[in-house]
């Protein structure tokens, strides 16, 4: 009894925090149907910019314009309670933006449009508040804490300082806020009747729009203060810390369905509660092997409540919702999609020039830029260039295989997946078994790796066999964090991997990645012209007409993990010959989603998705800087993959590889829509002629 009390202060003050970032999501979700992957990363930015308001900010504005020369340097300083207003007026400003400009062209979209556009918003929040407030740990010492941190009581030995109360009350405040709001004001009453039903809330008079700002902008606040408290609990923070601990308030407000506030606040507290006891009996044994227990535990026991499917989680979902389905093109659908349409710009650029590009050479192109490029791979390590040029195109290969695997788990399966971190993981760790312990020849670590991978991909997609959509992505999420909080840290920068004599260099591993990556690539494109290829993407398309035709969805969809998992675990293996020991940043869920970023952005169902993301976003941002730079590290590769992203889900979601198809089709569209319309102006002069 002794014990749970000492762990009681902290659990509570851990669960507050987790309901207050639940409340926010629940919020956001209930009035627009949005799962905001990017709320912890806009929790991030706002504390961030919190605390550099109270450290003190440099502004300097400088205009030199032929005679005029005019300046203003000034340092802004504000104290905690004074920059609080500020910090919430900024995200307030965030949230709107987010809503105006962002989610609303995509009301309408299928729910994984919506994940996929959040995740890359969290991308953008993350790497700004790293772009803009550096990398470095956030230190928030005693001075600049939210509440004192002295302590105030002590219940049986347990004491709690001003600062964990201070957060406890904040957060029942804000709970018993959002209840009379939701209760007793007519906006508040407004928003649950558009969380029941959005068209029948139309129909009666409620301002759909108005409810969706509202809850954007409040959400948002309630991010922020979550961030803000969160940096200030944790003393020494980074966005990447801020963004991870997120994800407990997401588990959190998955257990309450999304939609229910009592039971999203009473997991918060709960997970808070159980993750701190089971941290402290930690501590108390062999710290070292029982490392990441806490998050076993509890994300576990989540994973397996979402895969037994309650009612009150699933309560109101709609099919669409639960949907595994990938989005087609959308083109001008999207209100985006009609401010940035490519195919009027390419109809004006055709109308100036006339036909840019014959149809038989634009045939001949593209038979030829494929073997172009196997030329250029085979070739490349004969030019004379720099030693530094091998070690990116090494990592571009890896990075080809990390795409593919999405292109199988997500372009032709249909299920949104945010683990391939984990086969990478998973990957590496086999290798790193095999040739370090069972001490195997090459290339039979590699084989390892590849063994070990598939019972995990079977472990996790066996939720996908319950779980769709949104609730299939949180639960990958989970498994995730699982392995970057319980397998990562078994592996440190100390754990040395020894590599075969003959592949000391750069250049040899290249020629064994290449070929590693060729037989990758050459079995995905086999297998997307079998029948199992042609299962997965009728399973992606409806799993329901795919079964009426007899096709088995477990079947296909453990298969379809199973061959994502061995490529991406292919890639984690190549990996640790590459950098000689187990680096844990690739293995983590942030990882996950950026490349899953960068594969949209490329082409998620095309298997050439994979060499342009890899070569766009792996390749060429290393290779334009030169000699690697260690004291400079550049955000602005993730911020450009994060609004490319966007803008490629509301122009053409299947990327950059079928972009010349998508224009080809919409322009013919087009083309045969103006012959329509000179057909019917003609027969209406003609009309006009003869009265």
């Amino acid at each position: 009894m002794t014990e749970f009390l000492a762990t009681l202060p902290g659990g509570l003050v851990t669960g507050a925090v987790y309901a207050l970032l639940a409340m926010g999501l629940v919020f956001i979700y209930k009035a627009t149907r949005v799962p905001n992957f990017a709320y912890g990363a806009l929790a991030a930015l706002v504390a961030f910019f919190h605390y550099s308001l109270v450290n003190g900010r440099h502004v300097g504005i400088h205009l030199n314009v032929l005679f005029v020369h005019a300046g203003f340097d000034a340092t802004i300083r504000l104290p905690f309670w004074g920059a609080m207003p500020v910090s919430l007026a900024f995200a307030a400003v965030v949230g709107y933006v987010i809503e105006r400009f962002v989610m609303r062209p995509f009301a309408r979209a299928p729910m994984v449009t919506n994940i996929i556009v959040t995740l890359a918003l969290s991308a953008l929040f993350g790497g700004l508040a790293q772009q803009w407030f550096g990398a470095n740990d956030l230190i928030v010492p005693n001075r600049q804490a939210i509440f004192p941190r002295t302590s105030a009581l002590s219940i049986g030995g347990a004491k709690m300082s001003w600062e964990q109360l201070g957060v406890i009350g904040l957060v029942l405040a804000f709970a018993g806020a959002l209840y009379f709001f939701f209760r007793f004001t007519e906006t508040g009453l407004a928003l649950r009747a558009v969380a029941t039903d959005r068209d029948v809330a139309s129909l009666q008079g409620v301002s759909v729009r108005r409810v969706s700002q509202v809850a954007w902008i409040a959400g948002s606040m309630a991010a922020g203060v979550a961030g803000i408290m969160l940096a200030s609990l944790i003393v020494s923070s980074n966005p990447s810390l801020l963004v991870l601990l997120s994800i407990w308030g997401f588990a959190a407000a998955i257990v309450g369905g999304m939609i229910s506030f009592p039971i999203a606040v009473g997991a918060g507290f709960g997970i808070g509660l159980c993750v701190e006891t089971l941290r402290h009996y930690v501590s108390k044994g062999d710290a070292t092997k029982l490392v990441g227990t806490p998050e076993l535990v509890v994300l576990g026991a989540v994973i397996v409540l979402l895969a037994s499917r309650p009612s009150w989680i699933f309560k109101g979902i709609r099919e669409e919702q639960d949907s595994g389905v990938v989005s087609r093109a959308s083109g001008v659908d999207l209100a985006i999609g009609r401010w940035i349409d490519p195919v009027e710009a390419y109809r004006l650029v055709r109308a100036a020039t006339g036909q840019i590009l014959p149809p038989r050479l634009w045939t001949a192109i593209k038979r030829t830029v494929p073997w172009l490029l196997v030329a250029l791979a085979l070739a490349f390590p004969l030019f004379p260039l720099p030693e530094f040029w091998t070690f990116p195109l090494n990592l571009t290969l890896i990075f080809l295989l990390v795409g593919l695997s999405f292109v199988v788990v997500v372009g032709w399966l249909g299920q949104i997946s945010l683990a391939t971190g984990v086969f990478v993981a998973i990957g590496g760790a086999g290798a790193y078994i095999g040739a370090n312990f069972l001490h195997l020849p090459f290339p039979l670590p590699i084989v390892t790796g590849i063994l070990l991978s598939i019972p995990v991909s079977v472990l996790i997609g066996l939720p996908a066999l319950r779980l769709r959509g949104l609730h299939l992505a949180i639960a990958t999420l989970l498994y995730g964090l699982v392995v970057e909080r319980a397998l990562l840290p078994r592996f440190t920068a100390a754990s040395v991997f020894h590599r075969p004599s003959f592949l000391l260099s750069d250049r040899a591993l290249y020629y064994v990645f290449l070929v590693c990556t060729a037989l990758a690539f050459a079995f995905a494109w086999r297998l997307s012209k079998t029948r199992m290829g042609r299962a997965f993407r009728a399973i992606r398309d409806s799993e329901t007409v795919a079964s009426a035709y007899g096709i088995q969805p477990v079947r296909t969809k453990l298969t379809g993990f199973a061959v994502s998992g061995a490529i991406g675990a292919l890639g984690g293996a190549l990996l640790i010959y590459q950098l000689g020991s187990f680096q844990a940043q690739y293995g983590t869920s942030g990882f996950s989603i950026v490349w899953l970023l960068n594969a949209v952005v490329g082409g998620i169902t095309s298997i050439a998705g994979p060499v342009i993301a890899a070569v766009v976003f792996g390749l060429l941002p290393v290779v334009s800087q030169g000699a690697v730079q260690a004291a400079h590290i550049s955000f602005w590769p993730l911020i450009a993959a994060a609004v490319l992203t966007i803008v490629i889900m509301a122009i053409n979601p299947e990327g950059l590889a079928s972009f010349a198809r998508f224009l080809r089709t919409r322009v013919s569209a087009h083309d045969v829509e103006d012959e329509q319309d000179l057909e019917a102006i003609e027969e209406a002069s003609k009309e006009l002629a003869r009265v």
